[in-house]
């Protein structure tokens, strides 16, 4: 039992008295226990895993006051607590989480305040915040976090309008990401997928529904980041002529792609690739 990694509990009748067994997995790395019993004495239990990387506490009876007893997991990475009754106060505690990256606080009561507290997790990528009361304003705290990758909030205050020029903040974190980072691969991998990824001008600056034309960002960067990371071959596809184009050209900089552009017009230049993506395209 010591050597134990993953551990589901989900969905069982363990008591809350009965966790004591915790301390004798040294090793456990993942943990869930959706629905159950446990509460701020389990968690008291749960905080002496040293090498948890991922707690499932979805519709547990944990309380506020129980968050205290996670500040001592430095491992994780990963945290449900959709359907618990924490509050903006209590997520002071995850901000001495160093490492959390995914974090899911759908269906809690978890308002604009409590995000300053997320703002200070130094790892954080990914929100879940679906069905809370937050608002906009909450996306302009959110704006400022360089880590931060996705946050999802359906079903909330937050606006369309807003969402969408949020969005389009998050891909140019991704795009200073790789620029002082280093980000991009580049793969080499004579192996690598060859990914032809569309970047159309006219997208950019022709027909829209917005009340600013769509721009380059958001049809480059985020996909550009997410398929280098994934370790394919990626090549720019465009308009012939286009590159030229000053903000498309940054793009294809920061992207190291200036030496990998494809003219979308031509069968044969075309044929280098294995696939052709296209991010988005609304007009």
């Amino acid at each position: 039992m010591t050597s134990l990694v993953w551990l589901g509990l989900e969905q069982t009748s363990v008591a809350n008295h009965e966790t004591r067994f915790l301390e004798k997995l040294p090793n456990l790395q993942f943990l869930d226990v959706y629905e159950t019993n446990f509460d701020d004495d389990s968690l008291m239990d749960i905080g002496q895993l040293p090498l948890l990387k991922w707690l499932g506490l979805e519709a547990t009876k944990i309380s506020p006051a129980g968050m205290a007893h996670l500040r001592g997991l430095t491992a994780l990475e990963g945290l449900s607590l959709e359907k618990t009754a924490v509050d903006d106060g209590s997520l002071r505690h995850l901000a001495a989480l160093r490492s959390l990256k995914f974090l899911i606080l759908q269906q809690t009561q978890i308002s604009d305040a409590g995000l300053h507290w997320i703002a200070q997790i130094p790892s954080i990528e990914t929100l879940i915040l679906g069905r809370t009361p937050i608002t906009d304003a909450g996306l302009d705290i959110l704006e400022t976090v360089p880590t931060l990758r996705a946050v999802q909030c359906p079903d909330s205050a937050v606006t369309t309008e807003r969402l969408e020029r949020f969005n389009l903040a998050l891909a140019q974190h991704a795009l200073v990401r790789s620029e002082v980072d280093g980000e991009f691969q580049n793969s080499t991998n004579p192996q690598a997928p060859k990914v032809g990824l569309v970047i159309s001008q006219f997208s950019a600056t022709g027909p829209h529904f917005t009340i600013d034309p769509y721009g380059f960002v958001r049809q480059a960067n985020k996909a550009a980041v997410f398929l280098d990371e994934a370790n394919f071959d990626l090549y720019a596809v465009v308009e012939p002529g286009t590159a030229s184009n000053a903000e498309l050209a940054e793009i294809l900089t920061s992207a190291r792609l200036s030496q990998k552009v494809l003219n979308g017009t031509d069968p044969d230049a075309l044929r280098q690739v294995d696939v052709i993506l296209s991010s988005r395209f609304n007009n």
